[in-house]
């Protein structure tokens, strides 16, 4: 698949981008607007590319390269099918009539995302089972590199988490923190 513009295009990750990819997901200059907050193996970044062969309804993220128009691999940009089923609460479902049926980008910062058992006993109708890729130690919290259906998220917990690398662990939503976007005009439409 190749997307074309005037100085770019969008083609789709091949095997041969695996070094160029380990080179830009362990650069941490980029950290700061790719949102990456631990290195990546070549191994994570190979079953990356091989699960691109797959539906982006079933992997829940297509990567596309971007590349000069001389064949240069500039970039990449993922695209993500996030869960359609986290019950909003009745105020904040008014505010989305006009999306409803529509794809909207979803965004939760790491301190909306819980594991505590009260947090989960107050957000039934928002829980999610994540896969714990990684636990980084920061005092007085812990954050939890985290993997859902091939969505990698972060959240910031307690430090008495019971939570640890290579757990499958519940975790609640906080829906009341939610941010949604229009995918076409990058507006708010929840904040």
């Amino acid at each position: 698949m190749n997307i074309e513009g005037r100085i770019c295009r969008l083609r789709a990750l091949e095997p041969s981008d695996l070094d160029v990819m380990y080179g830009w997901e362990n650069d941490t200059d980029v950290w700061r607007v790719s949102g990456t907050l631990a290195p990546f193996s070549r191994h994570v970044l190979s079953r990356l590319i091989d699960e691109q062969q797959f539906d982006i309804y079933a992997t829940r993220q297509m990567r596309l390269v971007i590349e000069s128009l001389n064949g240069t691999a500039v970039g990449a940009v993922d695209m993500f099918e996030g869960p359609k089923f986290i019950s909003f609460e009745e105020g904040l479902a008014n505010g989305m009539i006009e999306y409803i049926g529509q794809d909207v980008i979803f965004g939760i910062r790491p301190e909306a995302i819980h594991d505590e058992p009260s947090q989960l006993a107050n957000n039934p109708d928002s829980q999610l089972d994540a896969y714990v890729d990684v636990t980084e130690l920061m005092g007085a919290e812990i954050y939890l590199y985290l993997t859902y259906k091939d969505t990698r998220f972060t959240a910031r917990v307690e430090p008495t988490t019971k939570s640890r690398t290579g757990d499958t662990i519940k975790i609640a939503l906080d829906t009341n923190r939610v941010h949604l976007f229009d995918p076409e005009t990058e507006l708010t439409i929840l904040n």
